[in-house]
């Protein structure tokens, strides 16, 4: 016998001689089931394939997935013949058998290809529908050529044409289906899988049964009943523990892909949350992995670093010995924690450089000798301390300075106690006037120099009270003004009436005024003007009761600006500071609970002092 090429039956043709088949739906059912579970399959490598991070991976995914359900829909096909019982043996042909076999791996991979887009339109879809519901119907038709049998089979033209688009109908809505469950967005993705396997096999199995009922079989008289071919039964057993081990090795790598990706993106947030730089370098010396911390720390998109040698990120005039070290380190690879006592540098994309700290570990692979680096910039660090070594030396000669005043304060007292008596008693023109007058100025620039340092050596808390603010700034800018005046520098006051009251010491709040108003006045040596303004600053829950002191003079070096309120720093010539002032005033506006900015440019300086109102809410 030969196979059962296409014919197609007259209309009106007499059916007569026809013989009749019947369906065992258990196999029906079975054949749907396979259908359906090669769908679903597809869904699941759809995930994979619109979550791929390269074209190859995507190529590989689609290969999988259109091979998976390919050989689904083929097994649904045999196991549909299997089902409808005819009363003579069939068999097929091997060749034609296996040709079938393409057409569903290639609507398989236009159906893959159409469901792994994140939208579709309606022109799309009903495309992708043609083309899944032409390949299915190929490989059915094909599939059924493959019959050998003693009789001719010929096919209702109108049947036919209704299987084909039956098929490009259901294979169109399947996809719509697909997309309006991916809509829903349900929190687990495993009944809109299911959902929309099961409706994508029915489509399959609705093309397929529906071809079926277009074909007509007419025995041949004197034809054997034995024909040379695989015979239906094995056949359909073995296309079916292929497909069936076909799709759960698929559905077995979907589910272990998902966990090992699953595993890299987790391991890659950690990588890209790391607070440290992370840079790996490749056996060549190139940098092949960067994190965000990275490109933040030293100012390279990483695609402009990536492929490039390490040495970029180190400064110029190490990289000589740097290579040197690399080699070395190839060479004898160990792992190195970080360490403070290296100096080791880093050089960011602008040119400038940083002190860091650098850890490395390494892993051998077939490749060569990868190397991870984790970089942390220590400047903040090193900072600090600079900073605490420079407190701990001014806090020992603070305390050296304040026993000492402390020490010197009473013989102090006697000295400048028996110059001003000796100063009353002298007549004018008395030739001892004036180096008597000199020993009592000089005893009193001592005695508050001692002073001073006594309150800002000292501790102890100062008494305080409710006090009106106004007035007190008042009378300091009067005390300032003189000096002002003689240094052709003009004060203006903006006082906001109505303040209210803060808790603090009266004499301690002038001392602030007056010693920031030197200091602006010292700013000015060519003139300029003094401002002093107050105003109370609303806040919750806290109001404060601001004093803005304010010169316009040159501005405070941005280099010297974090040192300014240090003991004993000043920028004046030797004899004209002693570098207490604005370290007073700081220390006296931490005792009063307050807070002191800075603010400075080439226009001049403010100053700013808050203080806690004592009542904002009591009448002003």
């Amino acid at each position: 016998m030969t196979p059962c090429y296409m014919r197609f039956l007259p209309l009106g043709a007499d059916l007569s001689g026809q013989v009749s088949g019947s369906y065992r739906f258990d196999l029906v059912a079975l054949s749907i089931i396979v259908a359906s579970l090669a769908a679903f399959t597809a869904l699941l490598i759809e995930e994979m394939l619109s979550t791929s991070s390269s074209p190859a991976q995507h190529r590989a995914w689609l290969a999988a997935g259109a091979v998976s359900m390919g050989c689904g829909i083929w097994c649904m096909h045999f196991l549909g013949m299997l089902a409808f019982q005819l009363p003579f043996p069939v068999h097929y042909d091997p060749l034609i058998t296996l040709v079938s076999l393409l057409p569903g791996i290639a609507a398989s991979g236009i159906a893959l290809h159409f469901i792994s887009r994140r939208d579709i339109s309606f022109g799309r879809a009903n495309l992708g529908g043609i083309l899944m519901g032409g390949g299915i119907g190929v490989m059915h038709y094909t599939g059924m050529a493959a019959m050998l049998m003693p009789a001719d089979m010929a096919y209702a033209p109108v049947t036919f044409a209704l299987s084909l688009v039956v098929a490009h109908v259901l294979a169109t809505a399947s996809i719509f289906v697909k997309f309006t469950l991916q809509r829903l967005e349900w929190n687990n993705p495993l009944p809109s899988r299911i959902i929309g396997g099961v409706l994508m096999g029915l489509a399959v199995a609705g093309m397929h049964y529906t071809g079926m009922a277009s074909a007509h079989y007419f025995p041949v008289a004197g034809a054997p009943a034995a024909v040379a071919g695989i015979g239906l039964r094995e056949l359909g057993f073995f296309v079916l523990l292929g497909t069936v081990l076909l799709i759960a090795l698929t559905i077995a790598a979907v589910y272990v892909s998902k966990r090992l990706r699953r595993a890299s993106l987790t391991i890659e947030r950690l990588v890209e949350s790391a607070p440290d730089a992370i840079v790996t370098v490749d056996p060549e010396g190139r940098i092949c992995l960067v994190n965000l911390q990275t490109e933040r720390l030293f100012g390279y998109d990483r695609r402009e670093i990536l492929g490039k040698p390490v040495e970029v990120l180190v400064p110029e005039r190490l990289r000589e010995r740097h290579d040197d070290h690399r080699a070395d380190y190839a060479a004898r690879p160990r792992t190195r924690s970080m360490a403070i006592d290296l100096p080791l540098f880093c050089r960011r994309k602008d040119g400038s450089e940083f002190p860091a700290e650098i850890s490395l570990s390494y892993e051998k692979t077939e490749r060569g000798l990868f190397v991870t680096s984790l970089i942390r910039d220590v400047t903040d660090r090193l900072q600090m301390q600079t900073r605490m070594r420079q407190s701990e030396k001014l806090s020992a000669v603070g305390q050296l300075a304040a026993g000492v005043a402390h020490e010197i304060n009473n013989p102090l007292g006697v000295i400048l106690g028996f110059a001003q008596g000796m100063a009353h008693g002298l007549k004018a023109g008395d030739p001892l006037e004036l180096p008597i007058r000199s020993i009592e100025r000089e005893s009193l620039r001592c005695k508050t120099l001692v002073q001073d340092l006594l309150t800002f050596a000292r501790t102890s808390k100062s008494e305080k009270e409710p006090l009106e603010f106004n007035p007190a700034v008042e009378q300091a800018v009067a005390l300032a003004a003189a000096q002002a005046k003689m240094s052709r520098v003009k004060v203006e006051t903006a006082l906001e009436p109505g303040l209210p009251r803060i808790l603090g010491n009266k004499n301690q709040i002038q001392q602030i005024v007056v010693n920031l108003a030197k200091n602006a006045i010292d700013a000015m040596p060519d003139g300029g003007t003094l401002t002093v303004r107050t105003r109370l600053q609303p806040a919750s829950p806290q109001a404060w009761v601001r004093l803005e002191v304010a010169d316009t003079g040159t501005g405070i070096p941005p280099d010297l600006k974090q040192r300014i309120f240090e003991p004993f720093f000043t920028t004046k010539p030797v004899g004209q500071g002693t570098g207490l002032g604005l370290s007073l005033v700081n220390e006296i506006v931490r005792k009063h609970s307050g807070d002191l900015e800075v603010e400075s440019g080439p226009g001049g300086t403010t100053f700013i002092v808050r203080f806690p109102a004592k009542d904002p809410a009591a009448p002003r």
